[in-house]
C-alpha cells in the first residue's frame, strides 16, 4: 500500500514520462477524485447457472434506459465475482410500449460490454400460444398481435385449475400495462 501512495502522489503531483507512455499520448486533464462509490443492494433481475462457471444474465425492462449497458457490465462483473463464473451470458428482455432503443454495447477502450436485446413486441403472439407452458400465454399478450389474441389466451387460462388461474389472471393484470399496445 505504501508503494502505491507514492506512485500515486508522483502521477498526480510531478507526472513522470511513464504516465504519458500509459496514456498513450494523449492529454490528461487533472487527476479526477478517486473515491467512488460503492453501491451497496445492487439488484439484477435474475441469474441462472448454466455450466460450472457458466451465468445467464436477465434484466427485464419496461422502457428504454440510457445507462443499460454501464449496468450491464457492473451485473455482469458482481455476478461473476458472487458466483464464481468465466462467462456471463447477458440479456435485457424489453416488454416497453415504446419502440426500443437501447444500444447493446458499450465500449470504453479496454473496457468492453455486449449482451443481447430482446424486444417481446416483435415475437409472435402466435408462436408463444403454440408452448404448452401457461407463462409463455400472458407473455403472448405483450408479443405482436397479442391484443388481437387476448380471448385466445383468456379462454386457455380460464380452463385451468383454479390455483393456477389466479397466479395468471394476476400476472396478466399485472402486466397490462407494460407493454400490451394497440396492434
Amino acid at each position: 500500500m505504501e508503494y502505491e501512495v507514492v506512485v500515486k502522489g508522483m502521477f498526480t503531483r510531478d507526472p513522470p514520462v511513464l504516465l504519458k507512455r500509459i496514456a498513450r499520448g494523449r492529454k490528461l486533464g487533472l487527476p479526477l477524485n478517486v473515491e467512488l462509490a460503492l453501491v451497496h443492494g445492487r439488484i439484477a433481475d435474475l441469474f441462472f447457472r448454466t455450466g460450472k462457471r457458466r451465468l445467464l444474465h436477465i434484466e427485464v425492462q419496461t422502457a428504454n434506459a440510457k445507462n443499460m449497458a454501464v449496468r450491464s457490465g457492473v451485473y455482469a462483473l458482481l455476478g461473476a465475482e458472487k458466483y464464481g463464473a468465466d462467462f456471463v451470458d447477458q440479456v435485457v428482455l424489453y416488454i416497453g410500449r415504446r419502440k426500443m432503443r437501447m444500444l447493446d454495447r458499450l465500449d470504453i477502450g479496454a473496457v468492453k460490454v455486449r449482451f443481447r436485446l430482446i424486444n417481446v413486441n416483435e415475437i409472435s403472439a402466435a408462436e408463444l400460444l403454440r408452448s404448452p407452458n401457461p407463462s409463455d400465454w400472458v407473455i403472448a399478450m405483450l408479443g405482436k398481435n397479442g391484443t388481437k389474441e387476448l380471448k385466445t389466451i383468456l379462454r386457455r387460462i380460464l380452463a385451468q385449475p383454479e390455483e393456477l388461474r389466479g397466479r395468471l389472471v394476476a400476472q396478466m393484470m399485472a402486466l397490462s400495462g407494460a407493454g400490451c399496445r394497440k396492434d
